[in-house]
């Protein structure tokens, strides 16, 4: 070991392939944080050791492998200097005697020439070969092999490993830990001494606080690049809190803490960007407007009001669109003295390359600094007073412009409001989701599901119950959050209970991916759900159920008439409920923040067996199920849920929920749908088929009054007074007579218009004049697969 490590020896000048990290930390001052000392604590040892010195630094991509390697020549120069910060263990003697060389791989296969590339590997080896204890870094070993094979270089590796044996020099080589890839048996299976030489150390993403104390010590160089952006402590634990949250997110290319600093950075960037084109007191002073309008279309509020909102609505525009036109200006006039300063320099160094090869020629050797500062001409002179003129109004012109952004930006504040905004467009999930609070959600569960699922009470009891006990932690954090098999015959409401139960979780209804399992009856089609194998179509693109789950992470799984899948695909759902997880060749997936739901058929005739109590029909459906289901998966399953058949007045709340809905989809044509309570008892009365459910209902509602509501509101579109649809079923003519009733304008009585019988899809006694029409409540399409 050299004596001196206080001195910095530097990289001869003459090899461009490797670069002093401790000139690159000096000069660049790269913006990342370390936190705590345990990692650099772990480099240190392997390298003070006596054999086995090099080290393989795994982990994935964004941990922080690179960070902790410029932290220890950060480490170095503040343990010399003794401006070590609070909590910061010093460096080892023996690490700060180091000279720490990063090899640029990217510069070394350029050639494309073996030759060559054994040239400059003999150059490397030349220098790590001078006096003083080097460390060797290459930042990717696979991209490193791969440059190898590709340029046909494979005698570089036993290069190397007969130099580190020699010890010339320590090798510190980063492995990227990528799911699916076997990235590090490849490197350690390039070499037969790789095991020899070398320590694999594991460098695992950042936990929680460990991230959070990052982000707010790397806030101020990012409030800095932005001029004045404030981001508030709340927003960084906020976005902290979320990027933990949903771990899986195909958002994310980087693991903590890059995936959160990252993250910060985007939206920032966006949050100032939208900012600068429209200023947040425009924002607000319009919303106000809008409200304002409301009000005064209500009689709430004077058009006086109105008059001075907008007098501050024109003011906020006009002091913007000014100070946009004097930003504008400011960078015209700096791109302009840009291209002039260009100007100048290309001149002046033409000039200055004719003088020194003059003086080169007359006085036969190299001219010295004093030769050229003595016999430059005046108009070498002139050039530098116009460069050095221009580079003063250049730094004028910058400075007027970041004044300008910097008065803007230091009214911006990024808070928590506004992570969960951009994160939510960032992801799709949905900003409601994202501001509820868990714990309140679930506890309500079962009296918002039961506003919504009509005759089930006792299953909506079991769902919620088993969710409440997988937030409050009571069962196996490793399985999904819950998982059911849901029995019972068609159309009692399986899959509109898995929509809801969607909704209420994750806050959309899309949060939902369906699989109907009689697409896999074969073996060969399991593929389809968990990828291709090598060698065939579709590998490295990844299964239908994994890729789903990596795209949403919160989402609720059904799994419609699994009964009929192989019995393959048991196998791959045990791994799913027991182990919440499951592998495709893109890496693994978690199940753990999903609901999987399985609706199964079977014994739905013993559902109607009257002489059967509800107990017993629910044992003997089971036991039917677990003729087909085999053992160890119903053993998995948290519970079987019956779902009972349907009674008349069930099926008269599901109509009129319906209805209740369609009003909503209405309500922007001030259209009103009115079917009378009498009328939706006679048509469930009429319709209702015990063992059909809720669907022939539905069916026939949407196959009778479809066409003729669509026409009385696109012969109404132009209205802006809307009306009145009122629907009568008549049981004995199988129909339904719609009368539209117009609403007329200022508050007089309204005009009915004449009744009309529907009749095959088309109205009947009171001609077209009346605009007699039905309304669909959902398409056929919708309806089909709402009760299942």
């Amino acid at each position: 070991m050299s004596t001196n490590g206080v001195k910095k020896s530097r990289v001869s000048a003459e090899n461009k392939l490797l670069h002093d990290l401790e000139d690159y930390v000096e000069t660049t001052q790269p913006d990342f944080v370390l936190e705590g000392n345990g990692d650099i604590e772990r480099i240190s040892s392997v390298i003070g050791q006596s054999s086995n010195n090099n080290i393989l630094y795994v982990g994935k991509t964004g941990v922080g492998k690179s960070a902790d390697i410029y932290g220890i020549v950060q480490r170095k120069k503040a343990t010399i200097e003794g401006t070590l910060q609070e909590g910061q263990s010093r460096l080892p003697l023996h690490m700060i005697d180091r000279r720490y060389l990063y090899l640029d791989t990217n510069t070394l296969f350029a050639q494309n020439d073996p030759d060559k590339i054994q040239k400059d590997l003999n150059s490397i080896f030349a220098e790590l070969d001078k006096p003083g204890d080097h460390v060797l870094i290459i930042e990717d070993m696979n991209d490193w092999l791969r440059g190898i094979e590709d340029n046909q270089c494979q005698g570089m590796i036993s290069s190397f490993m007969r130099e580190l044996k020699k010890g010339a020099f320590q090798l510190i080589a980063m492995v990227r830990d990528e799911p699916g890839k076997s990235n590090l048996n490849t490197v350690l299976g390039c070499h037969s001494e790789m095991t020899e030489l070398f320590t694999i150390l594991e460098k695992k993403p950042a936990g929680k606080d460990a991230v959070l104390s990052i982000m707010r010590k790397s806030k101020d160089a990012l409030e800095n690049h932005h001029d004045g952006l404030h981001i508030t402590d709340e927003a960084n634990e906020e976005l902290v809190k979320l990027t933990f949250q949903y771990p899986n997110l195909s958002t994310y290319m980087r693991e903590q803490p890059a995936r959160a600093l990252r993250m910060r950075d985007q939206i920032a960037s966006t949050y100032v960007s939208r900012m600068q084109a429209r200023p947040l007191e425009l924002s607000v002073l319009e919303s106000e407007m809008k409200a304002l309008n409301e009000k005064i279309e209500k009689g709430e509020a004077l058009t006086d009001e109105k008059e001075s909102l907008q007098t501050r609505i024109d003011a906020v525009t006009a002091d913007w669109d000014e100070r946009a036109q004097i930003l504008g200006a400011a960078y015209m006039k700096k791109r302009k003295i840009e291209q002039s300063l260009q100007g100048f320099e290309g001149e002046l160094s033409d000039k200055m390359e004719k003088l020194t090869e003059s003086l080169r020629a007359e006085k036969d050797r190299e001219p010295t600094e004093s030769d050229i500062a003595t016999n430059k001409t005046a108009d070498i002179k002139e050039l530098e007073k116009f460069i050095r003129v221009s580079r003063t109004e250049l730094e004028q012109a910058d400075e007027e412009a970041q004044r300008i952004k910097g008065e803007h930006n230091t009214t911006l504040t990024l808070d928590v409001k506004d992570i969960r905004e951009f994160f939510s467009e960032m992801t799709g999930i949905p900003v409601k989701d994202l501001n509820a609070d868990e714990a309140t959600k679930v506890m309500d569960l079962d009296k918002r599901l039961k506003q919504k699922i009509y005759g089930q009470d006792d299953m909506v009891d079991t769902v919620a119950g088993a969710i409440r006990r997988a937030n409050a932690g009571l069962k196996d954090p490793k399985r999904p959050i819950g998982s059911f098999v849901m029995l019972g015959s068609s159309g009692v409401g399986k899959t509109y209970t898995a929509e809801c139960l969607a909704e209420d979780l994750y806050g959309d209804t899309d949060a939902m991916t369906v699989f109907d399992m009689s697409e896999f009856m074969e073996r060969q089609n399991i593929s389809r759900l968990i990828g291709s194998t090598p060698g065939l179509v579709g590998y490295g693109e990844g299964g239908a159920l994994t890729n789903a789950v990596r795209r949403r992470p919160h989402q609720v799984i059904l799994l419609d008439e699994v009964e009929k899948a192989h019995p393959d695909v048991f196998k791959i759902l045990l791994q799913v409920l027991d182990k919440g997880r499951l592998s495709d060749e893109l890496g693994t997936v978690d199940f753990r923040n999903t609901v999987v739901l399985m609706t199964t058929n079977l014994g739905q005739h013993l559902s109607f067996d009257s002489a059967r109590t509800s107990k017993n029909s629910r044992d003997d459906i089971i036991d039917e199920v677990k003729r087909i289901f085999p053992q160890e998966l119903i053993n998995r399953v948290d519970d079987f849920m019956l779902f009972k058949a349907l009674k008349p007045d069930h099926i008269e709340h599901i109509v009129q929920r319906e209805i209740g809905s369609l009003n909503k989809t209405l309500a922007a044509r001030h259209i009103t749908v009115n079917v009378p309570a009498d009328d939706v008892t006679r048509l469930v009365a009429d319709k209702y088929r015990e063992e059909e459910g809720a669907r022939q209902v539905l069916r026939f509602l949407n196959n009778n009054m479809t066409d003729q509501v669509a026409e009385i509101v696109l012969r109404n579109a132009q209205s802006k007074d809307g009306g009145t649809i009122t629907a009568h079923f008549d049981g004995e003519r199988d129909e339904f007579a719609l009368a539209f009733t117009p609403a007329v304008a200022g508050g007089a009585a309204p005009q009915e218009m004449p009744a009309a019988t529907i009749r095959g899809g088309a109205p009947v006694g009171g001609g077209m004049s009346g605009v007699i029409a039905s309304m669909p409540f959902r398409s056929a399409a919708t309806f089909a697969p709402v009760f299942h």
